[in-house]
């Protein structure tokens, strides 16, 4: 398994839990056999004991992990760097705006909202966006208008109507047109002009 790069199993906490009659039986029957604990099923209640150490020590772990937004990122008006993770998003009119904070200060940037809607959500890269075909679009008819389910009336597709935080994923954002995304913090830091700098 080393020579193909795959890490060692105990690291990636995996247990084997046998298939047995004795689990079999406790299926059978209704009882499980963490609860009736025949003498028989010794090696299935040691599997089962293992697998509840890794899940409880997985989910103890759970809320004091590091943000996954990992890493620095600076801007060139600014000599300082921040942690991806303290950047926050927000709506400031009809642009948005970034804050970044670190133990030496803060930063507060604003850009135009299509640097954000022209970037994949998860990588911050750049994305070339096809523009639809005149003729494929919906055509007026009289007083009939066909819309877009959830659109914003009166708002391009590079206008953002809603922002929200998304735990520590990132953003949450619903544009014009009705779609929505949720963007990384080093999608956001990115779309506003910064340099990203890994640990």
């Amino acid at each position: 398994m080393e020579e193909l790069g795959t890490p060692d199993l105990k690291a990636q906490h995996v247990c084997q839990l046998p298939i047995s009659s004795a689990a079999n039986d406790a299926n059978e029957d209704g009882i499980p056999l963490s609860l009736a604990r025949p003498a028989a099923a010794t090696s299935e209640l040691e599997a089962l004991s293992q697998l509840a150490q890794i899940v409880s020590k997985e989910l103890f772990e759970l809320p004091y992990r590091p943000e996954t937004s990992s890493g620095m990122v600076s801007f060139d008006d600014n000599n300082g760097s921040f942690e991806l993770a303290s950047i926050q998003l927000s709506l400031d009119g009809d642009a948005f705006l970034l804050r970044a904070f670190s133990e030496e200060g803060a930063l507060q940037q604003r850009f135009l909202p299509k640097e954000l809607r022209g970037r994949d959500p998860k990588t911050g890269a750049v994305q070339e966006i096809a523009e639809p075909d005149e003729d494929s679009l919906p055509k007026k008819s009289g007083m009939v208008e066909i819309h877009r389910a959830g659109a914003t009336k009166g708002s391009g597709k590079d206008v953002p109507g809603k922002v929200e935080k998304k735990g520590r994923v990132g953003y949450e954002v619903v544009w014009g047109d009705g779609a929505k995304y949720i963007y990384s913090r080093r999608s956001i830091a990115l779309a506003a002009g910064g340099k990203i700098h890994n640990q």
